[in-house]
């Protein structure tokens, strides 16, 4: 019997609880279909519509119309294979990178944690910061790299490394890894 009374005030206290829990979410809830449903539903409305913002006479519905324009355009496809190739080469190249340095920072050695130190100072710099440093080793007229590989030779004029179409996509690779 007196069990029976333990159980069952600890199911009402668990219901209420629930109740201030969700009281407590109810906020991050809120947010999260203010800042992120509400968007999504909204490209699914646009997608299936014709929307031109300076001839408004012209919107209304037209279907899968955007999708058939859309796989019929050299610029998207291109678009998607150059990203299929920089996720494939970003993810086995981190992979690598990280699996290399994981296992040899699980070694046994003098400065290991200055080693450590150096491969997680990345992480807590901001990426505002660490995009404005990438800037400065690629810019064509005072960069870092240009500087360097002028004075070793290996270059004879300054390279636009992320103005350049043959070589923006592997400096950025680069400042991704």
């Amino acid at each position: 019997m007196r069990q029976e009374k333990q159980k069952k005030a600890t199911d009402v206290s668990l219901k209420t609880d629930d109740k201030l829990a969700l009281r407590y979410l109810m906020p991050a809830i809120f947010f999260l279909v203010v800042f992120m449903a509400y968007p999504i539903l909204n490209v699914f409305y646009y997608c299936f519509q014709n929307y031109n913002i300076t001839k408004p006479y012209l919107n209304g519905f037209v279907g899968f119309e955007n999708f058939k324009n859309l796989f019929h355009d050299n610029l998207f496809t291109s678009s998607i294979l150059i990203s299929l190739r920089w996720v494939v080469i970003e993810v086995f190249f981190q992979l690598v990178i990280g699996m290399i340095t994981a296992l040899i920072l699980n070694t046994s050695f003098r400065g290991k944690g200055v080693c450590r130190a150096l491969v997680f100072a990345p992480w807590a710099v901001s990426g505002v910061l660490t995009s404005m440093l990438w800037s400065l080793i690629y810019n064509e007229n005072m960069g870092v790299l240009n500087d360097l590989l002028l004075k070793l030779g290996l270059i004879a004029k300054r390279i636009a490394w992320v103005s350049s179409y043959d070589t923006a996509f592997g400096a950025l690779c680069v400042a991704e890894l």
